[in-house]
């Protein structure tokens, strides 16, 4: 969470993939791994790497869906894949 305070997406999404291998039933580690991902898309973005945005969009939107699984109907978690769609949407990007 520092990670993502700090605009540090990398390290972010680093440290939300080894969070999910220690805890793999936990819906908080496939949710916070999403909005890193999401968030380093937009910094792609703004770079001009859109094929790597768009790659970053398509994982955040896996992990989006995994969390919303695990969590098993709770409203804020399961809200979150809309919200990457929107953004990637606001960006011009390609979701699947």
């Amino acid at each position: 969470n520092v990670a993502l305070g700090r605009s540090d997406w990398g390290n972010a999404v680093a440290v939300f993939e080894q969070a999910l291998r220690r805890a793999p039933g936990d819906p908080v580690a496939p949710l916070n791994l999403s909005t890193a991902l999401m968030e380093e898309a937009g910094a792609l973005v703004e770079a001009g790497r859109r094929a790597e945005a768009e790659s970053r969009v398509a994982l955040a939107l896996r992990y989006a869906r995994a969390a919303a699984v695990l969590a098993g109907g709770d409203a804020d978690i399961a809200a979150q894949e809309a919200r990457i769609r929107r953004m990637a949407e606001k960006w011009g990007l390609v979701t699947r």
